[in-house]
């Protein structure tokens, strides 16, 4: 029963007002950031007001994708980050749960269930988990759990890319902003807009272009978000499909980060493979904006040192590739797995893990946090690690050529990242590629 009180029409203007009001709360963080603390308010005030009365629940999946830049803003004082986040997260889910109550579904997520009853139980035997880990890791695949077995609606993508347009173009904007760089940094390193500011210097630059960090102000997470944004496009063809692919496309290129190019490429090319109807005309523009990508790329790896050091990371080894920078977090986290190859020594072990003079030759504090494969496999083992490959499965695959390639691309990139452990938009990522993969009408979509 479709328990919405407003029609189609009337959702779309509630999505430009709240859709703006996010936007105007990330670009405000950079130009005023004294307004930034009253538009939050709005925001938030907004936010409740829109979910009571339109029951849509892709208004608080948006409320959780963009919350970063102002959750400290709401309440600007010690811990106000931590409240901001029980009033976006908590109390709107109990007001869904009231709305969705009779509709219970938990086989379509099962695994996800094994994974994380497992992990929970075996960290707490040995004493491994913590709140940063419960936090960031685990109560983002509850709220997944619990979203999946109370709500059995179709999710309107049309909204969601509705929402979505403004915060991104907004992030495009602000990425090109003479003071973009020094204006990050002070928010991060001096204002500490997560509550607290970070130690240390940023440096948040690839071969002297500013990488953009975009609202959740790290540039491989929000490679992820791009890329959600670019299948919602691609899979759905909504209006304003064209503008919402450039878009989407331009942001993954303007992040850097490997892991979200590599898997916006697997999502292109899984998708070609599926829906590409061809014939010679379209061979010979395949083939020719081929060539011409790649004489670019040699062009300017030829002119540039700084380029050709980038694409040399793309390779999977050798000292400057991807898990080349890594080294030292995948000897730790393999020297853990062969230690127990079966159950690993204890769910979240590795994050934050100390190391200490370990193997002989390392004398400095060492983190585990940039492949997370790495270190489930260091955490907890074949075991663990096979039930993490069947709920992603579980979550991505629907017997179609294009969800294998997106499979692929992902795990490709967390052989890098640690998005797992994004915190709560790591449920919206999860919750919302699950909803566009299993979408009765996606066959008729993709092979249109």
């Amino acid at each position: 029963m479709d328990v919405s009180l407003v029609k189609k029409k009337d959702c779309s203007h509630l999505c430009i007002i709240l859709s703006l009001l996010g936007a105007m709360n990330y670009l405000f963080t950079y130009i005023y950031i004294p307004g930034v603390t009253i538009i939050a308010l709005v925001y938030l005030l907004t936010f409740y007001y829109i979910i009571v009365v339109t029951k849509q629940f892709e208004f608080y999946l948006f409320g959780l994708l963009i919350y970063k830049p102002f959750a400290s803003l709401i309440f600007p004082f010690p811990h106000g980050f931590t409240i901001a986040l029980l009033f976006l997260i908590y109390i709107p889910l109990v007001w869904f749960t009231l709305l969705f109550r009779k509709q219970f579904n938990i086989w379509n997520c099962k695994f996800v269930v094994i994974f994380l009853c497992f992990s929970l139980v075996y960290g707490g035997i040995k004493g491994t988990l913590s709140w940063y880990i419960m936090a960031n890791r685990y109560i983002p695949l509850f709220l997944f759990v619990y979203s999946t077995i109370i709500y059995s609606r179709r999710l309107r993508f049309d909204i969601l890319l509705n929402l979505l347009r403004p915060i991104f173009i907004v992030s495009l904007f602000v990425w090109i902003l003479p003071n973009y760089i020094e204006q990050t940094e002070w928010l991060l390193c001096d204002y500490g807009i997560f509550g607290e500011p970070l130690e240390g210097k940023l440096d948040i630059t690839m071969f002297f272009v500013p990488r953009n960090l975009g609202f959740y102000y790290d540039c491989r997470i929000f490679g992820v978000f791009v890329v959600l944004y670019f299948c919602i496009a691609l899979l759905r063809k909504e209006k304003y499909r064209k503008f919402d692919l450039y878009i989407s496309s331009l942001l993954v290129f303007s992040t850097t980060s490997r892991g979200a190019i590599v898997l916006w490429g697997m999502v292109l090319v899984g998708y070609v493979l599926q829906s590409f109807r061809f014939s010679f005309k379209k061979i010979v523009i395949l083939f020719v904006s081929i060539a011409i990508s790649f004489l670019l790329i040699l062009i300017l790896s030829q002119s540039s040192t700084e380029f050709s050091d980038f694409l040399s990371t793309f390779k999977l080894i050798g000292d400057n590739s991807a898990l080349g920078q890594r080294e030292i977090f995948l000897a730790y986290a393999l020297y853990c797995f062969f230690s127990n190859p079966l159950l690993g020594i204890g769910a979240g072990a590795l994050k934050g893990y100390e190391l200490f003079s370990w193997g002989g030759g390392y004398n400095k504090e060492t983190y585990i946090t940039d492949s997370f494969l790495a270190s489930t496999l260091g955490e907890i083992g074949m075991v663990g690690f096979v039930l993490f490959l069947l709920y992603i499965f579980e979550i991505y695959y629907n017997k179609t050529l294009f969800s294998a390639f997106l499979i692929l691309g992902m795990l490709l990139q967390l052989l890098g990242t640690d998005v797992p452990d994004s915190g709560v938009q790591y449920f919206v990522i999860i919750f919302v590629f699950k909803e566009l993969m299993h979408s009765s009408d996606l066959n008729k979509n993709i092979n249109k």
